[in-house]
C-alpha cells in the first residue's frame, strides 16, 4: 500500500491516506501538525481542453502520443482527467478527430486520463457575436443521425455537447442527447427566454463559459446571459482568466448561480504556453500576448484561452476574496464530476474512491499554488521533485 501525510482541503484535518492500485483503501485522522505537510484534494478535472503547446485536439491527424504530452502537461497544474473539446469545422474533419481521439482515450499509456470527448459545436449560432470564434461556414443545425455517426466514430466517447438551442431541430436534438446519456450544454447561443427554457426542460444542464460568446451589446433586461444566470436548473463553467471575464463579473455570476452551481475550465488552446506572437492557422491569423490574452487576428474577438487550471484556481480566489483555495477546488474537483456524473459526489477523496489526488502547496502571501504531486488511478503521473 502506498501512502501519503496530507491536510484535508476543506477542514485543515491532518490525515494518512493509503491505497493500492487504482483504490483508497484508508484515510485516517493523525496527529501531525508538520506545516511541511501538503494539502490533499481529488484530483482536478478540466471539462474543456482544446489543446496545448501547439498541439490541436481538432487535428484529424493527431496521436495518441500528442495527447500524452498534453495529459503530461495538465498533470503539472493538478489535472488527472479531462475532455478534449472540439470546436465547430467540417464533419469530416471532426470525423477524423474524434476516431483519433477514441484510440487515445483507450491508449493505456494515458492512464483514463481521458475521461471523454467535448464537442462544442457545429450546432452553433451563425450570429456574429455569440458565434465568437467559430468559422461560419460550419456552423449548422443539429442533425441527430449525423451526430449517431460521429458518435460511432467516437466509439461512444462523447460525453458532452455544446449547442445553440434555437437552431431548427435543436430542443429535439437536446431531448435524444440527453435519453442517449451524453451531456447537454448550453452555448454560442442567441435564445430567446422560451428557447433556454425548452432547452432545460430536455434536459441541457450547464452554460458553457457563460457571459462569452454574444454581442457587445443586448438588451438590458431580456438576453441570452441573464436568462442563463436566472436559471437555477443551469450549471454554469467560467473561464477566469481576467479577460474572458472581469474579475467583478465573476463575483455576480457567482452570487447569482450559487457556488455549489460553478465549473472552472481552462478552455486551454493550442497557442497555450507558446511565447507571444502571431500564429498563422491557415484559415485564420492567431495572436498570443504577453498577457495571456489569445485572440484572431484583426478581430476584437477571443479565441480561446491561455489559462490552466491552477491559474484558474488562483483567479478565483482572489477575485472571491477567499482566504484560501478551497471554495475554488471544490469547482475543478467535486462538482465538474458531479456534473458530469449527474450523481452525489463527495468534496473529498473518501475510501473507496479512485487514488486520484493531487498534494498541492498554498502560498497566503502571493495567492499562488504549487503542485507537489498528482496521482492519477494510483500512479504518480507528475513530482515537482522529479
Amino acid at each position: 500500500m502506498q501512502t501519503r501525510r496530507a491536510f484535508l482541503r476543506s477542514t485543515g484535518q491532518s490525515v494518512e491516506i493509503g491505497w493500492r492500485g487504482p483504490t483508497i483503501e484508508k484515510i485516517l485522522p493523525i496527529k501531525d501538525e508538520n506545516e511541511s505537510l501538503a494539502w490533499l484534494a481529488a484530483g482536478f478535472v478540466d471539462v474543456q481542453v482544446n489543446g496545448l503547446m501547439g498541439i490541436n485536439f481538432g487535428d484529424p491527424e493527431i496521436e495518441p502520443a500528442d495527447v500524452a504530452t498534453v495529459a503530461g502537461r495538465l498533470a503539472a497544474h493538478g489535472v488527472t482527467h479531462f475532455l478534449p473539446t472540439l470546436i465547430t469545422d467540417s464533419i469530416d474533419r471532426v470525423r477524423g478527430s474524434l476516431e483519433r481521439l477514441a484510440l487515445a482515450a483507450l491508449d493505456e499509456s494515458l492512464g483514463g486520463a481521458v475521461i471523454g470527448i467535448h464537442l462544442e459545436g457545429p450546432y452553433l449560432s451563425s450570429l456574429d457575436g455569440p458565434r465568437g470564434a467559430h468559422p461560419l461556414e460550419h456552423c449548422k443545425d443539429p442533425d441527430w443521425d449525423e451526430f449517431c455517426r460521429l458518435q460511432e466514430s467516437a466509439q461512444g466517447k462523447i460525453r458532452v455537447v455544446t449547442m445553440a438551442p434555437e437552431r431548427r431541430g435543436g430542443i429535439d436534438f437536446i431531448r435524444r442527447a440527453v435519453e442517449s446519456g451524453v451531456r447537454v450544454a448550453i452555448g454560442h447561443t442567441a435564445a430567446t427566454r422560451e428557447e433556454l427554457l425548452a432547452a432545460v426542460e430536455a434536459g441541457a444542464s450547464l452554460s458553457t463559459h457563460l457571459g462569452n460568446a454574444a454581442a457587445d451589446q443586448i438588451q438590458r433586461h431580456h438576453n441570452y446571459i441573464f436568462d442563463q444566470l436566472g436559471e437555477d436548473r443551469l450549471w454554469a463553467s467560467l473561464i477566469v482568466d481576467g479577460h474572458h471575464l472581469p474579475p467583478h463579473l465573476v463575483k455576480i455570476f457567482v452570487r447569482a448561480k450559487g457556488l455549489d452551481r460553478i465549473i472552472l475550465v481552462s478552455d486551454a488552446v493550442q497557442y497555450t504556453g507558446l511565447p507571444a506572437g502571431i500564429y498563422d492557422a491557415g484559415y485564420r491569423k492567431f495572436e498570443v500576448r504577453e498577457d495571456g490574452f489569445i485572440g484572431v487576428v484583426g478581430e476584437p474577438r477571443l479565441a480561446g484561452s491561455g489559462l490552466l487550471l491552477t491559474r484558474a484556481i488562483e483567479n478565483f480566489t482572489r477575485y472571491l476574496g477567499y482566504e484560501t483555495p478551497a471554495e475554488a477546488i471544490r469547482c475543478v474537483t467535486s462538482q465538474p464530476r458531479r456534473w458530469l456524473s449527474g450523481k452525489v459526489v463527495g468534496d473529498e477523496p473518501a475510501v473507496g474512491d479512485e487514488a486520484s489526488l493531487v498534494f498541492y502547496d498554498w502560498d497566503e502571501k502571493s495567492g499562488r499554488i504549487g503542485i507537489r504531486e498528482t496521482i492519477r488511478a494510483g500512479q504518480t503521473v507528475y513530482r515537482s521533485d522529479q
